[in-house]
């Protein structure tokens, strides 16, 4: 790979180049389908930053494109340990648990991405990648789903809202009246 050692000087924190200017060029090799520079770029910044989310999913995707599932798979994974409740995470990982045979971990891992954003399922329907059986499986978990994932109901949802917004407004209040405190003892007490 003739891009290989500039992508080691380049990300060399001493040159003052950051792992976004290594993540932008990751992505436009992948965009021109040049995937073995996009991986090579995207394990480098996996090296300097160890926690970098984007750089597991970006090599995950270039993964995917090449075709070599179970590398995805394991990218994925590694970014799910760094992020457990990323909804299109756990989609994606689901279906490439479909795509390899293991219907039932899929079903799993897509309901849990169900659980933490249930739009995603409007968007299961229109994608060609979910197969109509890990569809129709995690459609007829919903209510399973519900209680075993937490998933509130809409009016559920308005009301922890309101709550929270109530709370919020509190701790302004509270927060604007002990800085009116400090900025009048600061002026008037010398």
């Amino acid at each position: 790979n003739l891009l290989y050692p500039y992508i080691l000087i380049i990300g060399n924190s001493e040159c003052g180049l950051t792992t976004s200017i290594l993540n932008n060029f990751g992505n436009a090799c992948s965009r021109t389908q040049r995937y073995e520079e996009a991986a090579c770029v995207y394990r480098r910044i996996i090296d300097l930053e160890p926690q970098d989310l984007s750089a597991y999913v970006h090599l995950g995707n270039v993964y995917v494109e090449k075709g070599e599932l179970v590398a995805a798979m394991q990218e994925y994974q590694r970014a799910i340990a760094i992020h457990p409740e990323d909804a299109s995470l756990l989609y994606n990982l689901g279906i490439l648990y479909d795509k390899l045979g293991n219907t039932d971990e899929g079903v799993r891992t897509f309901r849990r991405a169900l659980a933490h954003n249930p739009r995603l399922l409007e968007a299961a329907e229109k994608d060609r990648d979910v197969s109509a059986q890990l569809l129709s499986r995690a459609k007829r978990a919903g209510s399973f789903h519900d209680r075993e994932f937490g998933v509130w109901s809409e009016e559920k949802s308005r009301a922890y809202v309101r709550e929270m917004r109530k709370e919020a407004v509190g701790l302004l209040r509270e927060f604007y009246s002990g800085a009116e405190d400090a900025a009048c003892g600061a002026i008037f007490d010398p």
